[in-house]
């Protein structure tokens, strides 16, 4: 994926990123309600854990958490340009 926003809602996560090149490695801990913007493209990520019990009182789960993703359209369309140039050459 290229650019990506998360909005994270429940409980605190720690995320881990790491360049794709190995250079960078680095963590994140993500409170409810807070956003993650990165270039996927250039880095990659994973939920390294959940904090119990940190959701807002209005959240009823004491150990889960929700995420809205959004992607950056452009990637979209290239793949499904490379998946029709693929079939159309085949």
């Amino acid at each position: 994926a290229h650019w990506m926003v998360g909005l994270s809602f429940g409980c605190d996560v720690t995320m881990g990123f790491q360049r794709h090149d190995h250079t960078a490695k680095f963590t994140v801990t993500i409170l409810s309600g807070n956003a993650v913007i990165f270039n996927g493209a250039l880095h990659s990520h994973a939920v390294l854990s959940i904090t119990e019990g940190t959701a807002p009182s209005w959240w009823k789960y004491p150990f889960s958490r929700a995420v809205f993703l959004m992607r950056d359209s452009r990637q979209s369309l290239a793949a499904r340009r490379r998946r029709d140039a693929r079939r159309l050459a085949a």
